[in-house]
Parts: structure tokens; C-alpha cells; sequence
């Protein structure tokens, strides 16, 4: 059977209650659900991670469990604050930031041993802060504002940058000053700093584009009471819909327009059993599934 098929079928034999039309249109998606994940698994799993993230926003105002908009407390990304701050102290040592008050500071011998610190300060930094955003990745993806996954991807940034400018340092402090071994080491720490910033750095940036914030950083002012959530409720709908375009953008053009069809026929067979009140059937939006998915009544 064809997806629309399948859908109609469905359409046809499922229990459709009293419920709110997103409820009903979810009843009547999950055969186009079943569709996504048999073309691409991740997809479906990526749609499912923004429908966990719309509730998380909705349900609260709408069931009336929350008095406040939901704001996550995380540890990300003030590990990465520290690691960023630490390979800044390194670099700031490698250019002689302070030699001008404190002549002792441009020497290589105070240099050197005093970058191995920074850098090990800063590796135990960015590496516990890699092990509690893998254990966080779910509400980073989740969250819209003030995101925690675009800030580190920034401080990772510019701790790549930080490490860049100490190896250049210390590059051209080679040209004149004698090589010994704790230099040597705080030379190659500062290379696998830059690696490790890299590296950690895209895998951020790329958690911080496939979030709910869509690697941007958003600020929005710290509100209370119902009308606050039915906003960030309104808000969310309509950032779900963009997030779940997105994810489905990876599908083929001829999957979407089958999709959309299968959802207009079941949804037409649905007001045709008569079990549904009029409100639901005038909200459940034939022409886009997606839009039916995240509704919020105003």
C-alpha cells in the first residue's frame, strides 16, 4: 500500500476523540511518521526531538503546571568559560602580555612552565566541559534562547584562536631565545590546544545549528505568569515549524509531496466519519501537516 493509502486506512479505522486538533492531526500522522522513518531513520529521530521540545514549552501552559516559562539549569558552557580563559593566559604569557611592567615575565624560563599551567588548566576545562554537554546535548537541542550550545561553540572559538596566537608566539620566540625542554612542551601543548579547540569547536557549532536556536543567540527577557507562557508557547509553535521544516528539508521533494497528500486524504476521511466538533475539524490545516503538528490555540 502507498503511504496516502496507508493513511486513509488509518484514517478510516482510528479512535479520533474529543481532543485538541493537534491531537487528532498527530492520530492521523503516525503512518507518515512510519513513512519518514522507513526512508531515514535519523529524521524520524530528529522530528521526534522536536516534538519532545515543543511539549516541554506547550504543556506547561496548557495543562497549567508551570507559573514560569521553562528555563533549563545547565553546567554547559561555563567549563568551556574556563578552558577559553586558561588558553587565553597561556597566549597572553607566550606574547609577553606583561613584560612591560614585569620584565621578568618575557623571560622563557618564567614563560614556559607558567603556559604549561594554563594549558593544563585548560584541557581539564574543555574536557569536562565535552563530558556534561554529551550528557546535556538533548536540552541543548531543546533550547530556544539565550542557548547554551551557541556560547560554547563561541568560547571553543576563541580558545582556537587564543591557541593559534600562542603558537605563533612561540614560534617567534624561538628565532631568539634558547630552546629547553619545558618550552618544547608548552610549544606542543599549545598545538593540541588548537586541535582540541578545533575539534571540539565544529562539533559544538554543528550541535548548535541543529538545536531549537538554530546556532543563533537569541536574549529574551525573563518573564512570569500566563501571559508570559502563552507568548513563549505562541513563539514556540512557530520556531517547531521552521525546526521541523529543516529536518524534513533532507527528505526527497517527491517524499514531502507524498507525505503532504497522504495527510489531506486522511484528513478528509476524517471529517467524513462526522466525530469530530467543527472547531477541531476548521484547525486540522490539510495543507500542512507540519503546521497541524505544533498548533497552539490562541
Amino acid at each position: 500500500m502507498s503511504t496516502k493509502e496507508t493513511a486513509v486506512a488509518h484514517a478510516r479505522s482510528a479512535e479520533l476523540g474529543p481532543g485538541s486538533a493537534r491531537s487528532v492531526a498527530r492520530a492521523l500522522q503516525e503512518p507518515l511518521l512510519a513513512a519518514i522513518g522507513a526512508a531515514d531513520a535519523s529524521v524520524r529521530e530528529r522530528l521526534e526531538l522536536v516534538d519532545r521540545s515543543f511539549a516541554v514549552w506547550v504543556d506547561g501552559w496548557e495543562t497549567g503546571s508551570r507559573t514560569a516559562p521553562w528555563r533549563p539549569r545547565l553546567v554547559t558552557p561555563w567549563p568551556d568559560l574556563v578552558g577559553m580563559f586558561a588558553v587565553g593566559g597561556a597566549m597572553g604569557m607566550a606574547a609577553a602580555a606583561g613584560a612591560r611592567s614585569t620584565p621578568a615575565l618575557d623571560s622563557l624560563e618564567v614563560t614556559a612552565p607558567t603556559m604549561v599551567g594554563f594549558l593544563t588548566v585548560a584541557f581539564a576545562a574543555i574536557a569536562i566541559g565535552a563530558v556534561v554537554a554529551r550528557r546535556e546535548r538533548e536540552v541543548l537541542l531543546m533550547q530556544r534562547d539565550d542557548s547554551a550550545a551557541v556560547t560554547r561553540s563561541a568560547f571553543l572559538w576563541v580558545g582556537a584562536v587564543f591557541s593559534a596566537m600562542a603558537v605563533i608566539a612561540m614560534a617567534v620566540r624561538y628565532a631568539s631565545d634558547e630552546f629547553f625542554p619545558i618550552a618544547v612542551l608548552a610549544s606542543a601543548m599549545s598545538v593540541a590546544g588548537l586541535i582540541a579547540c578545533t575539534v571540539l569547536a565544529l562539533d559544538a557549532n554543528r550541535v548548535a545549528r541543529a538545536s531549537a536556536a538554530g546556532g543563533k543567540l537569541r536574549h529574551r527577557a525573563r518573564g512570569g505568569g500566563p501571559a508570559a507562557l502563552r507568548d513563549e508557547a505562541i513563539d514556540a509553535s512557530g520556531d517547531a515549524r521552521e525546526w521541523a521544516e529543516s529536518v524534513l528539508s533532507v527528505l526527497s521533494p517527491e517524499l514531502r509531496a507524498e507525505l503532504a497528500e497522504a495527510y489531506a486524504a486522511a484528513v478528509r476521511e476524517a471529517i467524513a466519519r462526522h466525530v469530530l466538533p467543527r472547531d477541531t475539524e476548521k484547525r486540522l490545516q490539510p495543507r500542512d501537516w507540519v503546521a497541524a503538528r505544533y498548533d497552539v490555540v490562541r
